[in-house]
């Protein structure tokens, strides 16, 4: 009976022993699996990003039209009536965001925005919106800087301009 036990004992610790090695194989496995399913992701999400500025070009030679309007607010104030709000950013700043009010776009069609006439996002506004636009790298260069809100007849960015409004904002170096 005590050799039976001790058998059955040591078949248990055997199998044990060969679970826990193939459960670190496949977990050292999966480790690098997700390694390199992230870097894949990164890859994707640049890739994803330039082809979206590609594939949306700023339209050429388009004017204001549309009843549209556009609204940018820094801590400094807006850009109703032709102002250009300013805006201090220091050395360390990545990533700000500053305020974008819409009104009198058609809520049925898509709004492309673009910032220094490279393509942003495109987003859903309507009659009354109120949104935020990130900037980040040239964007917060020392200078003037153009967002511009553009809708499309039938959403297609080669199409018919029918909404077109652009703002201004003026990126300062802080103290």
């Amino acid at each position: 009976m005590k050799k039976l036990l001790i058998g059955l004992l040591a078949v248990g610790l055997l199998v044990g022993c060969s679970s826990k090695s193939d459960n670190n194989q496949n977990k050292e496995s999966k480790v690098v699996k997700e390694e390199k399913k992230d870097v894949t992701k990164q890859e994707t999400d640049q890739t994803d990003v330039n082809q979206e500025e590609s594939k949306y070009p700023f339209p050429s030679n388009a004017t204001p039209i549309g009843e549209a309007k556009l609204t940018l607010s820094t801590p400094a104030g807006d850009s109703s009536d032709g102002n250009t709000p300013v805006l201090f950013v220091q050395p360390d700043d990545s990533l700000i965001q500053i305020g974008a009010d819409y009104e009198n776009f058609q809520g049925d069609k898509q709004t492309f925005i673009y910032v220094d006439k490279t393509f942003d996002t495109a987003e859903q506004i309507g009659e009354m919106t109120q949104s935020s636009v990130n900037l980040s790298e040239n964007r917060l260069k020392p200078g003037v800087h153009t967002v511009t809100a553009v809708q499309f007849e039938n959403d297609d960015p080669a199409g018919n301009v029918i909404n077109f409004v652009e703002a201004k904002y003026e990126v300062k170096e802080g103290k």
